[in-house]
């Protein structure tokens, strides 16, 4: 939760064992569902708007897959530190 909520995510528990993560920048929107256990966890795209979602050939602009990107490394960074560390 505090790693999204560090780059601008709005986090919610959904429910047990799901976060659902939303970013808004500049007019446009992405939302994403974050299942997770103690000790694994997923990013999954949920929607979006304003980012050229292609519902058939399931591609967004390129700005979606960088997000979400952040997102994962910021959580990496909360749980185990920089992920640069060995």
């Amino acid at each position: 939760m505090s790693a999204g909520t560090k780059l601008g995510w709005s986090m919610k528990i959904e429910r047990p064992g799901n976060i659902f993560g939303e970013l808004w920048l500049r007019g446009h929107m992405v939302a994403v569902d974050i299942p997770y256990t103690t000790t694994a966890y997923s990013i999954f795209y949920k929607n979006s708007a304003n980012l050229n979602y292609s519902p058939n050939d399931k591609t967004a602009h390129s700005n979606v897959s960088g997000w979400m990107r952040n997102l994962h490394l910021a959580i990496q960074r909360e749980f185990v530190g920089s992920p640069f560390t060995y």
